[in-house]
């Protein structure tokens, strides 16, 4: 023996692994084996969090999509003048002579409009990650976190066609990939049993 102790999640899985266990006695006992291990898969702990789990890895995608943006496409630039991307400086120069107009809110230069609709998406996401990381670990009924999965999925969704229309590969990618473990977040929180 080692004498170091065991961590909450061998626990965790070493529970699972008894009830499966105790559930495949039964069924050698003459109960029905697929029901009564669909049961015992469904009210394991292993089960209950798994859409936690597939939420949490989406909220990471999203916190760092978030600041990976704003470090190569916003401060990079405006701080060193290094472009990840290929910059015309022509045009770059023509956004900063560009002024808009907008009613009511005064103006501003296309390059300014430009880096702050970019910061703002940067910050966007993060925060939507942050949100989402926060909300994974508490302790909320299943049904409070199908609502907030749902919500996550249609603004992926919407962020997904936003990247596929204007941006390039990463953004698609980074949509893409959050909006699968949504999915599977919310497609596993439907098994999970309520609490008591």
């Amino acid at each position: 023996m080692s004498g170091i102790a065991p961590s909450s999640c061998q626990i965790r899985w070493r529970t699972t692994l008894a009830q499966l266990l105790l559930s495949r006695s039964r069924v050698n006992s003459g109960r029905s084996s697929k029901r009564t291990l669909r049961r015992s898969l469904r009210t394991s702990p292993a089960a209950s969090s798994t859409d936690r789990r597939f939420a949490t890895v989406a909220a990471w995608v999203l916190i760092l999509w978030g600041v990976g943006h704003n470090v190569t496409i916003d401060i990079l630039p405006l701080v060193s003048g290094v472009y990840v991307y290929e910059v015309d400086p022509a045009t770059l120069e023509q956004m900063r002579r560009t002024v808009l107009r907008i009613p009511f809110n005064g103006e501003t230069t296309a390059y300014l409009a430009f880096y702050g609709l970019s910061i703002w998406l940067g910050l966007s996401l993060t925060s939507v990650g942050v949100l989402n990381l926060i909300f994974a670990g508490s302790d909320r009924e299943r049904t409070s976190r199908r609502a907030i999965y749902a919500v996550d999925i249609a603004l992926v969704t919407a962020f997904l066609a936003i990247a596929a229309i204007c941006f390039f590969v990463i953004p698609v990618i980074g949509a893409t990939l959050a909006l699968l473990l949504y999915s599977l977040a919310f497609v596993t929180s439907a098994r999970a049993p309520t609490p008591a």
